[in-house]
């Protein structure tokens, strides 16, 4: 027989291979799930007779069996692979949650209509669903993609004028104008991320719908001789994604929109969460037919060392924990509250005994702080920066409560007399309770 610990190993890497890949696969269903996700548009074009495709990774199905491509980005820099983040104030505000390749983007667009959904919101969106300007990706940086997409020239570098229309900081809702078929909804949009339409002429593109601050959707020219004439982009991604589908009739023009370049054409729709390679006519692989040695494979070498050892692993856990040591005995409810409740007490007294009843009182606010922090952003927010951004949080929603709540805070120091703690506690939890019945 092998050396055991090679077995050993291999199961061990064998575990941590499926525990990345299932790990991988639950941040992106949580992405298409979330309200900057397209989960939401799939089931509305399905709902409305529209036959849906869905791709999660390279390979996409044959171009014979479309009619277009939707493909929302969620890259701003389709040159280099994004940074992991190393926890989650960075997962916040990232920008880029799903890496894109350009030349991936520039090739499905020669081969089939596409419609590319711009990025407009960061990771830290997806997170706490508060659509506010910090969690909206920086203008700059959408502007740095808008340049690196291939069917858009670069704007004048003279003039130095944004690509975008100027925003307000607020939802906006306004009759759409636009070609036949794409005009007279009412849409809503949080800070519209709109074109300026005075550049598109730069960029030989044709506005198809807008506001009358800026396109929305617009049409680009394809001059590299492929079969596809144009692309179709789409700069605010709030009338596709899960958070924008429910606002005024931002759902409807979806239909419309897909409709307008389907033109007429019955094939399915390819919700692309990355941009794929099609595959063409006599390219297409022979499909395979499954049989009983599909199943079989899995216990062949070494695949049946494995489940042998595995077999063997919850044979001995049956035995120690049936056998050898009994059945679990459950723990006495009375006697753990009762030895909880004595740890408290003595903890308590040790402190009122050393003289730290004020710096206990001083953790107790900062830890409570905390807490409203994570309910409000997230739970990467129980920290000092986290209670900075809550604090011009309920500065925006109620600034005399939020002057009150930190006025309570900094009153309950380490020097205050423990007299006064009891009084000042009940202060600061009257009005933070207040700020979370306003929330």
């Amino acid at each position: 027989m092998r050396n055991p610990m090679v077995l050993v190993g291999g199961a061990i890497a064998l575990i941590v291979i499926l525990l990345v890949y299932l790990a991988a696969n639950d941040n992106e269903r949580r992405l298409d799930n979330s309200v900057m996700g397209t989960n939401g548009l799939s089931s509305w074009l399905r709902s409305n007779k529209i036959e849906i495709i869905r791709t999660s990774g390279r390979d996409g199905p044959q171009r014979d069996a479309i009619s277009m491509a939707i493909l929302p980005l969620y890259d701003i820099d389709l040159s280099r692979t994004a940074r992991e983040p190393r926890d989650d104030a960075e997962r916040m505000s990232q920008s880029s949650p799903r890496d894109d390749s350009n030349w991936v983007i520039g090739r499905m667009m020669d081969e089939v209509p596409t419609l590319i959904v711009l990025p407009k919101w960061r990771q830290g969106f997806a997170m706490t669903g508060i659509a506010h300007e910090q969690t909206m990706i920086p203008e700059d940086e959408v502007e740095q993609l808008l340049l690196a997409l291939p069917l858009t020239t670069e704007r004048g570098a003279a003039s130095g004028r944004s690509s975008f229309a100027p925003r307000e900081n607020r939802m906006v809702e306004g009759e759409l104008v636009g070609v036949k078929g794409l005009n007279g909804r009412r849409i809503a949009l949080f800070r519209p991320q709109l074109l300026d339409r005075s550049l598109l002429n730069e960029r030989r593109c044709v506005e198809l719908a807008g506001l009358p601050e800026g396109a929305l959707l617009v049409a680009c020219r394809n001059d590299r001789g492929a079969s596809v004439e144009q692309a179709y982009f789409l700069s605010d991604p709030d009338i596709v994604n899960n958070h924008g589908l429910r606002l005024a009739e931002n759902a409807t023009l979806a239909i419309d929109i897909v409709n307008h370049i389907r033109n007429g054409d019955d094939r399915a729709v390819l919700m692309a969460q990355l941009a794929v390679h099609l595959v063409h006519g006599d390219d297409a692989p022979e499909p395979h037919k499954r049989s009983g040695e599909d199943l079989a494979r899995f216990f062949d070498w070494p695949l049946s060392a494995l489940w042998a050892m595995s077999a063997i692993v919850l044979g001995l856990a049956v035995w120690r924990g049936a056998r050898r040591f009994g059945p679990p005995q459950g723990a006495d409810p009375d006697r753990s509250d009762s030895s909880r409740r004595a740890a408290v007490t003595a903890k308590a007294r040790l402190l009122r005994l050393s003289g730290a009843d004020a710096r206990m009182a001083v953790e107790h606010v900062r830890a409570h702080l905390a807490d409203l922090a994570v309910q409000a952003l997230g739970p990467g927010a129980a920290n000092e920066p986290g209670i900075a951004r809550w604090f011009a949080l309920m500065d925006r929603r109620d600034p005399a409560l939020a002057a009150q709540i930190r006025d309570a805070a900094t009153r309950i120091t380490p020097q205050t007399h423990p007299a006064d703690l009891p009084r000042l506690i009940e202060t600061f939890h009257a009005l933070t309770r207040k700020a979370t019945d306003a929330a």
